[in-house]
């Protein structure tokens, strides 16, 4: 056992979230189970399965499975599976290997062929699977009550299975599922066994040992508060289910509860932002599920916070781009989209409370549904041809509990049949996995990222680069404000990266207007991220004469003068630059020593630029300009990432920096533009060039931008944009011997 001076890896440091000695745990589990009447025979609704699969649903599934293919389809993968693991000898190895390793990897494998078997046993009726099932369980409890801390874990709050607690939740929700599923085919010493060596170990190991962080605010810990309610659930004990509701002292302070209290904004926007709203939506969604099937006389879940859960699939549906998938916000990888297992659970449970038939296009999409009552639902729904196109739309999503931190835009328009997203991001800091990125921006064009958010640095569950871990370069690049599509002030990160002072602070939406497909505008503010600085970003996605026009002013007000930069992460080939630079061909060095920019290779530099520039990229067939306004002042220089990497843990991705030296009050004012196309394999190129002409500030004032567009074929824009936040403001301004009037924040006139 381990005994109090159990250090962690990492030299004469004890786990700081450690709540007791775990040889004191030990004696605390056994006298709580020894306090435990004996396991009833019967879960709280006195039926089983009673969590998600439920006993009076099987019948109506076993008859649908018949009348509907994409239930049967479903129902005939998940029995392959479980085929395939009844004629595969059964291993419960002792815990080693990181992400990846064998073990972890085995000990997933196992949790899902239960659940897998578990379901068939229900729907069949076959003693096999049941027995498949219980034997896999009945080796947990051998193995179980043998283990410590798992030999991997390090400042993460540990797991016995696997290197973190995160992981041994997820086999909880998994397996307590199985074992609901088998649970009337055990004799009662079986389930003693099962239970008092796995389960309720497993709930006792979460809720004092991991105490620290079964009351967190954060998606370790709703995956752990729903295994110990599920846990609860099936074995009729209502105390887990209370912890779980209301954390390990019941006090309300930790709990399901309150997660969805801190963690959701009103619009259903969660605070660690889209990759983790789409890994946590699931313990929040399959959790209030078991709670509305079970616990509905206590709780009516789903209409908590004016029904938050449900606003929450909705709202992950507007963060996923036209491709399905989700805008990489803060430590996010990309590869996720709408097709994972997490939403295949979330928009059948939802579509099966709302009647939304577009969640119908996800497991339509998926071809796959949930083997319940709900997956049964969405089945028919689709059988029945009630499936509608997903639609995105232009949103503006508040952060926040109160809706008052902050949030997040995101603004689509259709252009000759192509998608074009702007997603401006100014919401809270999303604890730490959030980024420091305040006022960031990033462009999509039919799913492909024209400017890219970077994500986060890490190879999920790949053992050789350090487990799956988030690598050193996740702090040291991704993280860092540089790495984004933002300012940055003096080289310095927001909040000079601290996490604590970044979170108590956050933006603020200025205003928008995203009514009208000719003109959408949204503006934030931020007035905390930099000392003595307010930041205020106003972009706005235009259409002149059916074309894309994305217009970005970034305004810094600031006394004291800085040396101010703006990166911008392009994807794709360098095709022009309109001025000239000097290439560093044989000698590259990093653009600076620490905060990010020494991951950054300084590939070529110009000063020769004022007034008028522009760079333009060739990505997927499609080429792009970003122009912009230059003066004495300014210099670019041209960048790549992957400085200071000497383990290749970053991708190797090319970037401009715009910097403007000497500056205190500055606009900077750009233009994006999407044009042409490059078919090699017809060897046809067209619109290689940029149609624009002219870009000036026509006025800039404190509270009013005013810009003009002129195109190459003689075409005038003139946009103008307050900042006074009062739709019924009326504003008149002469320049030259020109009137520009209008009422409320934004106008746009077009003279052809």
């Amino acid at each position: 056992m381990i005994g109090l001076n159990y250090l962690s890896p990492k030299k004469d440091k004890p786990f700081r979230f450690i709540a007791l000695p775990f040889y004191l745990v030990g004696i605390l589990s056994m006298l709580i189970l020894s306090c435990n009447p004996e396991p009833a025979n019967e879960s709280l609704t006195g039926e089983h399965p009673c969590l998600i699969l439920t006993a009076n649903s099987v019948p109506e599934l076993q008859n649908g499975i018949s009348d509907f293919p994409l239930l049967s389809s479903s129902f005939n993968e998940i029995k392959t599976k479980a085929d395939r693991s009844l004629n595969e000898e059964i291993i419960v190895p002792v815990p080693r290997d990181l992400g990846g390793g064998y073990t972890h990897e085995k000990h997933k494998e196992n949790y899902l062929s239960m659940y897998n078997a578990g379901i068939i046993y229900q729907i069949t009726g076959e003693e096999k699977y049941a027995g498949f099932v219980k034997a896999m369980l009945l080796e947990y409890s051998k193995l179980y009550p043998t283990l410590d801390i798992h030999p991997q874990a390090k400042d993460q709050a540990p797991g016995k299975l696997f290197w973190q607690g995160l992981n041994e939740s997820v086999w909880l929700v998994y397996s307590i599922q199985a074992y609901d599923c088998i649970y009337n085919s055990l004799s009662k010493e079986e389930k003693d066994s099962i239970e008092n060596n796995v389960f309720r170990p497993m709930v006792n190991f979460f809720t004092i040992y991991n105490k620290t962080t079964f009351d967190k605010i954060h998606n370790h810990a709703t995956w752990a508060t729903a295994g110990v309610g599920m846990t609860g659930i099936v074995l009729n004990d209502t105390t887990y289910v209370e912890m779980a509701l209301y954390g390990s002292d019941k006090s309300g302070e930790g709990g399901f509860i309150k997660q969805i209290d801190d963690l959701f904004s009103p619009d259903g926007f969660y605070a660690e932002g889209p990759y983790y709203q789409r890994y946590a939506i699931m313990p929040f969604i399959v959790f209030a599920q078991v709670l509305e099937n079970n616990w509905k006389d206590k709780i009516d879940i789903f209409e908590y916070k004016d029904g938050v859960l449900n606003k929450a699939v909705n709202t992950l549906v507007q963060l996923s781009n036209s491709n399905g998938r989700f805008f990489p916000m803060n430590d996010a990888i990309k590869d996720k989209d709408l097709q994972t297992a997490e939403m295949i659970f979330a928009a059948d449970i939802v579509y099966y409370n709302t009647q939304n038939k577009e969640l119908l296009s996800i497991a339509q999409n998926h071809d796959k549904v949930m083997i319940s009552k709900e997956g049964l639902e969405v089945a028919r729904a689709i059988n029945a041809g009630l499936t509608e196109e997903l639609v995105r739309k232009s949103v503006v999503i508040r952060d926040g509990k109160n809706g008052n931190l902050g949030g997040v835009a995101i603004l689509r328009g259709d252009f000759d049949t192509n998608q074009l997203s702007l997603v401006l991001k100014a919401n809270s800091q999303g604890m730490g996995h959030g980024h420091f990125d305040r006022l960031s921006i990033s462009i999509f064009e039919n799913g492909n990222e024209i400017l890219q958010d970077y994500g986060s640095a890490r190879f999920l569950n790949i053992e050789q680069k350090q487990g799956g871990r988030y690598l050193p370069e996740n702090t040291s690049w991704a993280k860092q404000t540089v790495a984004h599509n933002t300012l940055v002030i003096n080289q310095e990160s927001n909040f000079n990266f601290n996490l604590k002072e970044a979170s108590e602070k956050n933006p603020r939406i200025v205003y928008y207007d995203i009514n009208s497909p000719e003109l959408q505008v949204a503006s934030f503010a931020d007035s905390n991220c930099y000392e003595g600085s307010v930041l205020t970003r106003t972009v706005a996605m235009a259409s002149i004469k059916n074309k894309a026009y994305i217009l970005d002013i970034f305004k810094v007000d600031r006394e004291l003068p800085a040396t101010y930069d703006i990166p911008v992460y392009y994807l794709g080939q360098l095709i022009s630059t309109s001025f000239n630079y000097n290439c560093n061909t044989s000698l590259l060095k990093p653009m600076g020593v620490k905060n990010g920019y020494q991951h950054l290779w300084n590939t070529a530099h110009s000063s020769e630029i004022n007034g008028l520039s522009s760079v333009t990229w060739l990505n997927d067939y499609r080429f792009y300009t970003c122009s912009f306004l230059a003066d004495e002042n300014s210099e670019v220089f041209l960048t790549r990432i992957g400085a200071n990497d000497p383990e290749f843990n970053l991708r190797n991705e090319p970037g401009i920096l715009f910097r403007q030296n000497k500056a205190s009050n500055y606009r900077f004012l750009s233009l994006y533009e999407a044009h042409g196309s490059s078919n090699s394999v017809l060897e046809l190129v067209e619109g290689t060039k940029s149609s624009l002409k002219e870009l000036s500030f026509l006025l800039k004032n404190d509270d009013v931008n005013i810009v003009r567009i002129v195109l190459k074929d003689g075409t005038i824009a003139t946009l103008g944009f307050s900042v006074q936040n009062d739709e019924n403001a009326e504003h008149q301004y002469n320049i030259e011997d020109e009137t520009f009037k209008w009422t409320g924040n934004s106008f746009m006139a077009i003279v052809e």
